[in-house]
């Protein structure tokens, strides 16, 4: 791995027979970190109306922080696997070309982007005081 200029490049090697199969992947950190700070400054406002603010922002981080490993998961995954079947090294299966392009589509679609409303929804709903 290795990182330039807000693109992160994963390589991936597979031998086969006799020769190495090297595939580079490109994450551009910017297209599932652009909500943090949004995310960020939501819990920090919900500091007035939630108790047991520790826990509340220990576990919202840690929702934060699975999702984006989710995102880039199944974003590597798909494209993995689309190569890998195009190339004949893996069988063609629709199931699993599906699974994964639908759950990177729900993750950049849904979660990403509705993420810092959805962890602040949690954390009030979870952790307000009565």
């Amino acid at each position: 791995m290795r990182q330039e200029k807000g693109t992160v490049y994963a390589s991936f090697c597979r031998t086969l027979r006799s020769e190495d199969m090297v595939v580079e992947l490109a994450f551009r950190t910017s297209s599932y970190t652009f909500n943090v700070p949004l995310t960020l400054s939501i819990m920090s406002s919900l500091c007035l109306f939630i108790t047991r603010r520790p826990r509340a922002f220990t576990e919202a981080v840690i929702l934060l922080v699975i999702v984006h490993f989710i995102y880039v998961f199944s974003l590597g995954a798909e494209h993995l696997t689309v190569l890998f079947m195009n190339k004949g090294i893996e069988p063609i299966s629709r199931l699993k070309l599906f699974a994964y392009q639908f759950l990177w589509g729900f993750t950049n679609n849904m979660l990403i982007r509705a993420e810092p409303f959805l962890i602040g929804f949690y954390m009030y709903i979870r952790f307000r005081k009565t």
